[in-house]
């Protein structure tokens, strides 16, 4: 299980820009898990969109953007700014970004179609929501332009696994919710 490899939490900081925290596998340049804030109050995480193999190879990697997001933005335009910017679509993600600063979040897909154009989807921000994930492009674009691969799930469809992950958000929505 991979999972056994990133136990390292990596504290980078870097003559300019903003300091990092990242999950990671020792030696690595990126958070494999991606899950990483930075100083300035932007936290991520992502999930693979499994179903897309498109590629465009005049872009930058994923790494690449990842680091350069977390160590120069401090807002989520900015950051979605740095991950959109010659996007590859070599991993094609759904992306959850926060800003503790205003207690926004918003989730971002990318992708690339047939073409290598970039294909985005977003959602948000909000401040009082919830964005689940489950391995499935969520926007009918990137469903549309950019899928190829259709992956048979064990329990249903990326879609039915989604619309599980919207009944279970309103069923448990206000049971842990901690009032300071």
């Amino acid at each position: 299980m991979p999972s056994q490899f990133f136990n390292i939490i990596l504290h980078i900081k870097p003559e300019r820009g903003y300091e990092i925290l990242m999950q990671n596998y020792a030696g690595w340049i990126w958070s494999g898990t991606d899950f990483a804030m930075n100083s300035a109050g932007m936290v991520l995480s992502e999930t693979t969109i499994s179903s897309i193999a498109y590629y465009n190879p005049n872009g930058l990697p994923i790494c690449v953007r990842e680091r350069a997001a977390l160590q120069y933005t401090d807002n989520l335009n900015d950051f979605m700014c740095v991950m959109i910017s010659q996007n590859t679509g070599g991993l094609a993600n759904m992306w959850l970004i926060g800003d503790i600063k205003t207690g926004e979040i918003v989730t971002m897909e990318l992708a690339v179609d047939s073409e290598g154009n970039t294909v985005v989807g977003l959602r948000g921000p909000t401040t009082d929501g919830f964005f689940g994930s489950c391995d499935y492009p969520l926007d009918p674009e990137i469903r549309e332009r950019c899928v190829i691969i259709y992956k048979e799930y064990p329990y249903g469809s990326g879609d039915n696994r989604y619309q599980r992950w919207l009944q279970i958000a309103e069923e448990y929505q206000d049971k842990y919710l901690i009032e300071c």
